[in-house]
């Protein structure tokens, strides 16, 4: 199959000014350096994650549909746990993962429920 050239990034140090990988197979390729590099997974292990999770956060349990799920993993052993939905994976950055900080703000929110807040 031949694709156009505009399918091409432009390379000037090549013979022929392009590329040989379209940008689509350069795009998966960075895709699962980078999942490599930083999780120690590749494309088809993060896409069994999402067949397994039926594209919904591991934490919140609701598909995100503005971006794809993140890898979250534990800081101190590197190990993958879920993927998240972007909020949920801030949620627990910004915990620090700390549990007993997440319990203590359940307890304030439970202390502090409003009469019109969420159950």
């Amino acid at each position: 199959m031949t694709k156009p050239l505009d399918d091409f990034w432009t390379e000037p140090r090549k013979r022929d000014g392009r590329h040989s990988a379209c940008k689509e197979c350069m795009h998966v390729q960075q895709r699962d350096r980078t999942l490599r590099r930083k999780y120690g997974i590749g494309s088809a292990e993060y896409d069994a994650l999402v067949e397994a999770q039926q594209g919904r956060c591991g934490v919140c349990g609701e598909p995100d549909a503005r971006r794809p799920l993140v890898v979250d993993h534990c800081h101190r052993s590197g190990q993958v746990r879920a993927l998240l939905c972007d909020r949920c994976n801030r949620l627990l950055g910004v915990a620090d993962d700390d549990i007993a900080l997440l319990e203590h703000a359940i307890q304030f929110l439970h202390k502090h429920r409003g009469p019109t807040a969420p159950k």
